[in-house]
């Protein structure tokens, strides 16, 4: 899974376009590629993802093969995304968006991140964990005692991910890190010269 988050490409559709366009030229499809945007109605640290950008990205996205979701953040945002079809709908690390989960429909797979103070959560089989220490950037160490079959990974570099190669790996991508003007961008988020290293 691709965080393709609002702060990196500002609404611009023709860096989502760049975004995907460096993953298609490496992509072997070994795995399964799914890109993730963050849907919610306002912010006031965030880039608030245009719905019409939103749509010109899954379109493009679907034009080249792949499926495309959203983190959600509020009741508009989860009924807008559901107008779509898509593989799941995330939930973040976050106590006060677990809420959400009882407004999702079970007809959709839920992936919901979670770290060692959400250990007893909900028991549905709807539900996929993915284990995730909620700052950046976490420490390898932090992850150790959590479920290593899922994991929203938020580590600098992809040691997470060669030491355990997880079922599912969720991961901020960019194509450039540590820009000023982009709190998404850094040593926690891949490049597309990383992700060759999986693909």
């Amino acid at each position: 899974i691709l965080d393709l988050a609002p702060n990196t490409h500002k609404n611009s559709i023709y860096d989502i376009k760049q975004m995907i366009d460096a993953i298609v030229e490496i992509d072997t499809h070994k795995h399964s590629i799914v890109w993730k945007h963050q849907l919610f109605q306002k912010s006031d640290i965030n880039v608030v993802l245009d719905r019409v950008v939103f749509a010109k990205a899954y379109d493009y996205a679907k034009n080249k093969g792949y499926k495309t979701t959203a983190s959600v953040f509020d009741l508009p945002s989860l009924a807008y995304l559901m107008q779509f079809e898509i593989p799941f709908i995330k939930i973040a690390c976050n106590e006060k968006y677990y809420w959400l989960i009882d407004e999702i429909p079970r007809k959709y797979m839920i992936y919901a991140s979670r770290n060692k103070q959400h250990l007893l959560f909900y028991h549905d089989a709807k539900i996929k964990k993915l284990s995730c220490i909620p700052h950046y950037p976490a420490k390898i160490e932090e992850y150790e005692d959590l479920p290593k079959k899922y994991i929203s990974d938020h580590t600098a570099g992809l040691d997470l991910w060669h030491e355990y190669k997880p079922e599912i790996w969720e991961k901020h991508y960019v194509l450039h890190k540590n820009k000023a003007d982009n709190p998404d961008s850094g040593e926690f988020a891949c490049t597309p010269e990383e992700m060759r290293l999986i693909l």
